[in-house]
């Protein structure tokens, strides 16, 4: 990772600001972000959802589903966590999205969360 001036790596730096950030109570940008990215996004049945400081990895099958179930699909994985969303983007070109989350109300912590194509990761028989 690049470092930052302050001798942090650029995860960290983003860490500490988006700890301080509050959790999105108006989820319509968030969800205009997540159907711009499913419009786009190269991949044709699989996403995986990886927060690598947790251990958390899910396996999205999208296979057959609209761009509604997938928004729907992306906040109740991070509800069922009791995560809210503090921020998301459309990353490297298109190819992935980053979500940065936390407990509502909390500033101590902030966990990112990378959501990217994964059908070359599944075998099927």
């Amino acid at each position: 990772m690049k470092e930052v001036d302050m001798g942090l790596s650029v995860y960290d730096f983003n860490k500490n600001i988006m700890k301080q950030w509050p959790v999105i109570e108006d989820l319509a940008s968030i969800t205009e972000t997540i159907w711009n990215y499913w419009e786009n996004a190269p991949f044709d049945s699989y996403l995986m959802m990886l927060c690598r400081e947790k251990n958390d990895y899910t396996l999205f099958n999208f296979n057959g589903n609209d761009a509604g179930n997938f928004v729907n699909d992306i906040f109740e994985c991070f509800a069922n966590r009791g995560f809210g969303i503090v921020n998301a983007e459309i990353i490297d070109d298109g190819i992935a999205m980053e979500f940065w989350v936390k407990k509502p109300g909390q500033m101590e912590d902030a966990d990112l969360y990378y959501l990217f194509p994964a059908d070359q990761m599944v075998i099927e028989y």
